[in-house]
């Protein structure tokens, strides 16, 4: 009868709990202390079937973590089935968050019950033995440590004696794999939340750890929670590494003894443990990118530097196989994954010459001996690979993990989440990668520390997790891809912090294309005229260089050795520089605005890419900038027939001291096509093949007109990376019925004429406007058109910044 009453009570216990939709673990115990028996290990199986254990997760989640549920604490199946009994252990120590327990605690008394079923149904699975051990490190107990540790270390030493290594390594990996999670999940804990009492203890690992035999030491336990975790873990790899049984193995374990070191980002390590490994195995593939990356992180002076960086990626990429060198040097992850896709599309070789393309245009400065945002993206990949390496499917890298995806694209995720109290009631917890993100909101009970222990709290489940429209705006992902990584991928890659991207200064360039001409096409027929004119032009580029972002001369960390470099390139459209026009200055002083400087150079295409920079190395500093077309046809530049050339805007344009029949006969004071309000300043261009008239003179018509020029965006990035005619920024007119400014003009009859004059444009305000010029042949009729931009700075522009 006594029996009959105690089952009721604890039945009555079992409905309640399951009726009021789980109650706390504290609340069911209060009842278990009237068990007779005292021990919970001797309860009949009826009775430990019918308690009600409720693991719960301490937390409201938003999808992050499991809510509150309960469960029996053994159910009456598992006592004859291994298999069941591994399972709901599981489930209830995932429940409990896997933190740091009192073994007194109902809930880890029911799992550790669980494993001792498991354990005696199936005494020679030394993986389960190692997963036991996981769970028992996490008591507050030195004991418990101990002996579960005793255990391992002895049937690990037992196996590998025996020659059973296979047995041996794929149960220490478990204990290897567990330990470097733990760690993850230590590391990851928000700082403002105090530590736990459960969680101080059961850190220290090292305390009263036994003497071990095959198990690499525990390092001493560090003031910084996870450390110390994470450098036994990095150990238990190392040993995994030392025993593999294949190259690709032991590469697999290597990655993952650097991991805790790159997650840390304590670089001198990284260097230090891929110097270590490489003595092993001194071609691994897996560790020599280690190498460039902690070098690269530990950069100081950028462009000093990261050629000898790039030197070690490339290195490593040479004893990498294709397929993975391949994903260092690809396009892939730079756009939008749509973008992606559609490159995808291209036959290979077609790819190929779009990704040497793209990092062309996409490379902040040509100046710097390599590209930065490339260089970069190598760096990113390496990380990832290391970051991400205990979360990959088989054959998956780290940067293929949904987590190493955003990170390519966004860059390193917050160390740590970050929470606020909400009137002391809850946590407002947060977590981001660049402009990515996630907020929950979590109860801010005594125990809600527990729920940092949750693998769900990883950056891959972070980034697969479904996120709310009200969470982050991210409006080009719909419906059930509204994911972290999904909203990662719908946008362009971000390259803050690489030197000179998004922060280069802008420089005002004009650029003028002439033709060559060695021969008059007159008298002659058509073939012959197409045989005596070459396809080669001269390419004028005139530069307005602010230095608002430039040392000057007289700073307190200026040296005499600084200098500013100015350069001019043309490249191909795939990207290969066929020429530079180098130049060099010093510092300039703290009164000057701008440099205004100008290039010319002949070359065999009208067909080029162009830039001009300016860098100062030391700080590191840079500008850069292009001529900005008025029109989509002004790409086009033909070589033939009749035509004009394009309009030399400048300071002045002079003639010599003979007669200017040509540009290059003019004196030409290079402004950028850049001045002040209200100042004049020189146009120039030639017209090629006028019809001549019976008496062997042309005769054209000139209109300028000026009008006000909006800039906008031509065509999308992939007109830019397949150098589309529509791509890139426009300044458009739209002054449509502005005055104009018309006379004629009559000369001897000659292959070009060239015409030059002062201009200003008036009142004209601060801005940009367009200077069309428009040519009538008053022979043939025919009419041709080119436009030029010319921007009107205020007095007070570009005005270096203060002292």
């Amino acid at each position: 009868m006594r029996f009959f009453s105690w089952f009721t009570a604890v039945w009555l216990v079992a409905a309640l709990a399951t009726a009021c939709g789980g109650h706390s673990k504290r609340e069911v115990m209060r009842v278990v202390p009237t068990v007779p028996t005292g021990d919970f290990s001797e309860l009949t199986e009826s009775a430990l079937a019918s308690i009600v254990v409720c693991a719960d997760s301490m937390g409201r989640t938003d999808d992050l973590v499991r809510r509150d549920r309960c469960s029996p604490c053994v159910p009456l199946q598992v006592l004859n089935d291994a298999t069941l009994a591994v399972r709901h252990a599981r489930d209830v120590w995932q429940r409990f968050a896997r933190a740091p327990y009192d073994t007194l605690l109902l809930a880890t008394s029911c799992i550790d019950l669980t494993y001792k079923y498991a354990r005696k149904l199936s005494p020679d699975d030394h993986d389960l033995l190692a997963e036991v051990t996981l769970f028992k490190l996490a008591s507050v107990y030195d004991s418990v440590r101990s002996d579960a540790l005793h255990a391992l270390d002895t049937t690990l030493d037992s196996l590998h004696r025996t020659g059973k290594t296979r047995d041996a390594q794929r149960t220490l990996s478990v204990l290897a794999l567990g330990m470097w999670d733990r760690a993850q999940r230590q590391l990851e804990r928000p700082l403002d939340i105090p530590l736990d009492d459960r969680e101080k203890h059961a850190h220290q690992l090292d305390r009263r750890a036994p003497t071990l035999v095959f198990l690499p030491a525990i390092p001493k336990a560090s003031r910084e929670y996870g450390h110390s975790e994470a450098w036994w873990a990095a150990r238990l790899f190392d040993r995994l590494a030392a025993d593999a049984a294949s190259p690709a193995e032991r590469s697999r374990w290597h990655r993952l003894a650097l991991s805790p070191a790159v997650t840390l980002r304590d670089w001198p390590a990284v260097d230090s443990v891929a110097r270590a490994l490489l003595q092993r195995a001194p071609r691994d593939s897996a560790v020599l990118p280690a190498l460039a990356l902690a070098a690269h992180r530990q950069v100081r002076t950028p462009v000093a530097q990261q050629p000898a960086v790039m030197a070690l990626f490339d290195s490593a990429l040479v004893a990498m196989a294709r397929v993975d060198s391949a994903r260092y040097d690809d396009f892939e992850n730079v756009l939008t994954k749509s973008d992606d896709a559609w490159r995808n599309g291209f036959l290979p070789t077609d790819r190929l010459q779009l990704d040497v393309r793209s990092w062309a245009v996409l490379d902040p400065l040509w100046s710097t001996p390599v590209n930065e945002i490339r260089l970069e993206k190598r760096a990113r990949m390496a990380e990832a690979d290391y970051l991400y390496a205990s979360a990959t499917a088989n054959g998956e890298a780290g940067s293929e993990t949904g987590a190493g995806r955003v990170f390519l694209r966004r860059g390193p995720i917050d160390e740590r989440w970050s929470s606020r109290n909400m009137a002391g009631q809850r946590w407002t917890l947060t977590r981001q990668w660049p402009g990515l993100q996630h907020t929950f909101i979590a109860d801010a009970s005594r125990s809600s520390w527990a729920i940092f222990h949750h693998p769900r709290f990883s950056a891959e489940r972070l980034a697969r997790t479904l996120v709310q429209r009200s969470l982050f705006e991210c409006a080009d992902t719909l419906g059930a891809h509204r994911t972290i990584l999904g909203c990662a991928e719908s946008r362009q890659s971000d390259w803050n912090g690489v030197p000179f991207y998004g922060r280069t200064d802008t420089i005002d360039v004009v650029a003028a294309r002439f033709r060559v001409l060695q021969a008059s096409a007159y008298g002659t027929t058509r073939a012959a005229a197409s045989r005596t004119v070459p396809d080669s032009v001269d390419i004028y580029l005139g530069a307005h260089v602010p230095l608002r972002t430039m040392k000057f001369d007289g700073r307190n960390d200026a040296t005499s050795r600084d200098r500013i470099t100015l350069s001019a390139w043309f490249a191909t459209p795939l990207g290969q520089i066929i020429h530079r026009l180098p130049a060099e200055r010093k510092l300039p002083s703290y009164t000057e605005r701008a440099w205004q400087t100008q290039w010319s150079a002949r070359l065999q295409s009208g067909t080029v890419m162009h830039r001009v920079e300016a860098m100062e190395p030391t700080q590191p500093a840079g500008a850069r900038g292009a001529a900005i077309l008025t029109s989509d046809a002004l790409a086009d530049f033909p070589l033939r027939g009749f035509g004009m050339s394009d309009i030399l805007v400048a300071g002045k344009a002079m003639p010599g001291t003979r007669k200017a029949s040509r540009w290059r006969d003019l004196r030409v004071t290079p402004n950028g096509g850049v001045i002040a309000p209200r100042q004049q300043f020189a146009l120039a261009w030639e017209v090629y093949d006028l019809a001549p008239a019976k008496d062997g003179r042309v005769r054209w018509r000139i209109e300028i007109r000026r009008e006000q020029g909006v800039a906008v965006q031509r065509g999308g990035i992939r007109d830019v990376i397949t150098s589309g005619k529509r791509a890139g920024e426009r300044v458009i007119a739209v002054e449509p019925d502005a005055p104009a400014v018309a006379y004629n003009r009559d000369d001897v009859a000659a292959p070009a004429v060239m015409d030059h004059l002062t201009f200003n444009l008036g009142e004209a305000p601060p801005g940009r406007h367009v200077v069309q010029v428009t040519v009538k042949d008053l022979v043939s009729g025919r009419s041709v058109s080119r436009g030029v931009l010319v921007r009107v700075l205020a007095k007070d522009a570009q005005a270096r910044r203060a002292r």
